[in-house]
């Protein structure tokens, strides 16, 4: 009997920690920015749409968006939500460090608003950005 008990109460716990998805997806956007932030477009390419990587190659991928005049230096993630179709909204606030030819580079925070969906548990990001300038 007291085997049995302990059995339940180790269920219990592992259903008591489950991890939420707003959790699950704040993890994954955590990772995605903080390879951005290193400058690691070939590990963020594995966090987008599989349609946009169904359309574009890493190599692609890696050539439209590496731009050596913008440097993601840091991010908070100021809010998300996620709506009932498996769709999230997720506002982050990035401080950017912008290198112009001919110009003193300057930092900036910029607001922006990014698309994600779950697909089979997993979520991915949608590139279609809004950005706010602060």
């Amino acid at each position: 009997m007291l085997f049995f008990l302990l059995i339940f109460a180790g269920c219990v716990k592992n259903l008591s920690h489950k991890i939420s998805d707003k959790e699950l997806l704040r993890e994954r956007v955590e990772t995605y920015w903080g390879h951005l932030i290193k400058g690691e477009l070939d590990k963020t390419y594995f966090f987008e749409y599989p349609l946009l990587k169904e359309k574009m190659s890493l190599v692609q991928y890696i050539k439209k968006y590496d731009n050596p005049m913008v440097t993601y230096k840091g991010y908070e993630i100021s809010d998300i939500q996620i709506n009932e179709d498996g769709v999230a909204d997720v506002s982050v606030t990035a401080n950017v460090a912008l290198k112009a030819p001919g110009a003193k580079p300057f930092e900036h925070k910029s607001e922006v608003k990014e698309g994600w969906i779950k697909i089979d548990g997993e979520w991915f990001h949608i590139r279609n950005a809004k950005k706010n300038h602060k």
